[in-house]
């Protein structure tokens, strides 16, 4: 009895965080249940650090430094009522989202660690720093 109560409750946590569909393998596959549900939730984990997204808003980018692993896809969205760029200082130059306009975006894909400097070419001011780490 015990054993199903867990497995009941451990179903419950995966359909929320995974969705029905999911859930309902579980349901009808418990003796799998754990090792499945920690896998999922590992690569999931993989998988959304795999994303990021930095914030152009009040002339700044936000964050300003960002720290990721190889493979990770950095989106720039443009929040301010003015255009801006977020344009690597490489020479030469790694990434350039040329003009974004109110809520445009832009996608870089980082293959490489390294540190990764950049600016707004229209507000040199504004400045900021993709870190990218090797996975480990």
């Amino acid at each position: 009895m015990r054993r199903f109560q867990v497995l009941a409750m451990y179903s419950v946590v995966v359909m929320s965080t995974l969705g029905l569909s999911i859930g309902i393998v579980f349901l009808i596959r418990p003796d799998t249940t754990t090792a499945s549900a920690t896998t999922t939730r590992s690569e999931m984990a993989i998988e959304s650090a795999r994303e990021s997204q930095v914030e152009i808003e009040n002339f700044e980018f936000k964050p300003k430094e960002l720290m990721i692993t190889v493979g990770t896809k950095v989106t720039w969205v443009n929040k301010d009522d003015v255009p801006h760029t977020a344009t690597s200082t490489n020479s030469p130059v790694v990434f350039d989202s040329k003009v974004l306009d109110t809520d445009q975006r832009y996608s870089f894909t980082f293959s490489s660690p390294g540190t990764y400097k950049y600016y707004c070419k229209a507000h040199p001011h504004m400045i900021g720093t993709v870190i990218v780490k090797e996975h480990g």
